[in-house]
């Protein structure tokens, strides 16, 4: 499959060019069409993304997996104190 340029594609974009850019198949990019959180535009039974919509997207979900990678990672180092436990006061 040739790889076209961000800036070739067109400023809304169907579920097979929505496919092509992210490099999923295009089940995939139905998927993603159906989702609340996604920018789906609605005309008649076609769905549809603005491209820059959709690269807003992109930003917020890499932007939120970040920060949950972030939190996972202060969880996994914190160090936390340790004390007795009540059971072994017996």
């Amino acid at each position: 499959m040739k790889r076209i340029a961000y800036e070739d594609y067109p400023d809304v974009l169907n579920a097979e060019q929505i496919a092509m850019l992210l490099g999923i198949s295009r089940s995939g990019a139905y998927q993603l069409l159906n989702r609340a959180d996604f920018p789906t535009l609605h005309i008649g039974k076609r769905k549809l993304a603005p491209k820059d919509k959709v690269l807003a997207w992109i930003d917020r979900q890499t932007g939120e997996q970040a920060k949950l990678e972030t939190r996972k990672k202060q969880n996994f180092f914190s160090v936390k104190p340790c004390g007795k436990s009540q059971n072994s006061e017996r």
